[in-house]
């Protein structure tokens, strides 16, 4: 929550940064329509990240995983090294924690970038 509400403070920041410096000041329709349609590409993203952290799909993955080993021979020290990599407990927390952050960031930016549009349309 706490990266969520830094990440929506940012974005705002930035954005009356830009409009300070004159870049957005002047905004037409079609700059604010830009805006709001990237905020909700960025919050498409973050809600991709949210299901892939949530393990909605890991067993839909592994099924493709299950077909991929039946078709495609892996040699013997490519299963060593999967198995090195599913066994490194930092690595699996630094995998979690960029997604975990990149999600929150990609909350609050689009979140932000929706308000400002929104508020910049009245």
């Amino acid at each position: 929550m706490k990266v969520f509400v830094s990440s929506l403070g940012f974005s705002m920041i930035i954005t009356f940064l830009m409009a300070k410096a004159s870049i957005l000041s002047k905004a037409n329709t079609l700059h604010i329509n830009a805006i709001f349609l990237s905020g909700l590409v960025i919050l498409l993203i973050g809600a991709i990240l949210y299901v892939i952290r949530s393990g909605f799909l890991s067993l839909f993955f592994q099924g493709f995983v299950k077909i991929r080993e039946t078709f495609i021979r892996q040699p013997h020290f490519m299963k060593e090294v999967n198995e090195n990599i599913q066994n490194d407990i930092s690595f699996s927390m630094w995998k979690e924690n960029v997604i975990k952050y990149s999600m929150s960031f990609a909350f609050g930016i689009g979140l932000g970038m929706i308000i400002i549009s929104t508020i910049w349309a009245l």
